[in-house]
């Protein structure tokens, strides 16, 4: 079983009510596959997922709204991170999304963005990949520290984050914030090549996948390692009316148990 550490990412007062979050990370093997130290390399690639995988933030709003509306995929994207897969690395999927809320359709935002990752063919094996989501609205609105929060603690937990995506500034700010070097934060959209950082032309992964990808070195024998299922808030919210009354006015919804990935 893989080493646990916990780490409190988050804590934000509103009225009554004080909301906590804490992270899981998955450590390194400890089976006997683990002994060759070639096995032991924990390489990831981290994404933001609105409007760096999808086309725009309003996809993920008309997919609130319309369960039923697919968000548009930017070209080649999920070929890019099947591709990081293929050669060992671990994905990262790191988002604004609030944890723990229960959409109109009656899915919670996790259960809705993993069916979406699976559905347009992005890696979502549990061995090695993982979803992190804002663990409260201060997070989810400010997301700069809680992203880069994520980064570091998977380094400090043996991970070593090679690249990362995202098309927004808080996403290059917490990507250097947690020491990720700026030629190797990939930005995408309207701020491609902020500051320095590896723009991504076009608003699609065409070229990138042409041109990056066959440079990418693999990590050493890639193989699939048991964890710990990632922790979970303890309350699902009923619907969005809810989760607003919980965050504004401090009044507790219903408990759900909800399914962790």
């Amino acid at each position: 079983m893989g080493l646990i550490r916990r780490r409190l990412l988050a804590c934000a007062t509103t009225g009554a009510i004080a909301l906590v979050a804490v992270i899981t990370v998955p450590g390194p093997p400890t089976s006997a596959a683990a002994e060759d130290s070639c096995t032991q390399e924990l390489r990831a690639v981290a994404t933001d997922i609105d409007e760096t995988l999808t086309t725009s933030d309003a996809e993920w709003l008309l997919s609130i709204l319309d369960p039923k509306h697919d968000a548009a995929e930017r070209s080649s994207a999920a070929e890019v991170f099947r591709a990081y897969a293929e050669r060992g690395y671990r994905i990262v999927y790191v988002t604004a999304r609030p944890d723990g809320l229960r959409l109109p359709s009656g899915a919670t935002t996790r259960a809705a963005t993993l069916a979406w990752l699976e559905a347009h063919d992005f890696p979502t094996d549990p061995g090695s990949t993982y979803l992190y989501q804002a663990p409260d609205v201060l997070s989810a609105l400010l997301p700069r520290g809680y992203k880069a929060s994520v980064v570091e603690a998977l380094e400090d937990d043996g991970y070593t984050v090679d690249f990362a995506y995202g098309n927004a500034l808080t996403d290059f700010q917490a990507f250097l914030d947690a020491g990720i070097p700026k030629d190797r934060v990939f930005s995408i959209g309207k701020y491609a090549g902020w500051r320095g950082t590896n723009g991504i032309g076009g608003g699609t992964y065409d070229t990138h996948l042409a041109a990056h990808m066959p440079a990418v070195e693999p990590v050493c024998d890639p193989v699939t390692f048991p964890t710990e299922p990632a922790t979970c808030p303890a309350v699902a919210y009923d619907d969005l009316f809810a989760w607003i009354l919980e965050e504004l006015l401090g009044i507790p919804p219903k408990p759900h148990t909800l399914a962790c990935h």
